[in-house]
């Protein structure tokens, strides 16, 4: 099983949208959620139990996907933890994760690093219009299709070795 853990900067936009597409993708396909796969999302600066923004919702609600119970959390060592894979939104969460911990250094990367995309940072819409978040989830959306891919592949070679 693979726990992946999301990272943004408030855990009320990003990070929360990069959880939700994630599970609906994994369990459209059939995934399990706690057998086959756990997945969770985190602030580096969160204000703990703070809703997911407004527009992160309406985005959210577009793609038929249900964000309205999530309820934000700080980051900490416990969490990063459990993590397999620390993914976060821009290369300066990713650099203070690893300087902060840098005993998890070897598992923090940019969601656009992990997929081999080029390093883009997938900027914060807190604060601007549905079209920002609109763009913020569409980004996302594209980088987890590639890790789609890519943890499938594994999933499907650790299940047959077993």
């Amino acid at each position: 099983m693979k726990h992946i853990l999301f990272v943004c900067t408030g855990n009320t936009c990003r990070s929360p949208m990069a959880q939700a597409i994630w599970e609906d993708m994994l369990e459209k396909e059939g995934f399990k959620k706690n057998e086959d796969y756990t997945v969770g999302s985190a602030g580096i600066f969160a204000s703990p139990g703070s809703p997911a923004s407004v527009e992160a919702i309406r985005v959210m609600e577009e793609l038929g996907v249900d964000l309205r119970h999530h309820r934000s959390q700080m980051i900490n060592d416990e969490l990063l933890a459990q993590a397999d894979i620390i993914l976060t939104m821009t290369r300066s969460q990713r650099d203070l994760l690893r300087s902060e911990y840098p005993d998890q250094k070897a598992r923090v990367f940019t969601l656009a690093d992990y997929v081999e995309q080029e390093d883009a940072d997938i900027l914060d819409p807190f604060g601007m219009g549905t079209d920002t978040y609109r763009d913020a989830a569409n980004q996302i959306k594209r980088l987890l299709l590639r890790l789609f891919d890519k943890y499938v592949s594994r999933f499907k070679k650790n299940n047959v070795s077993e």
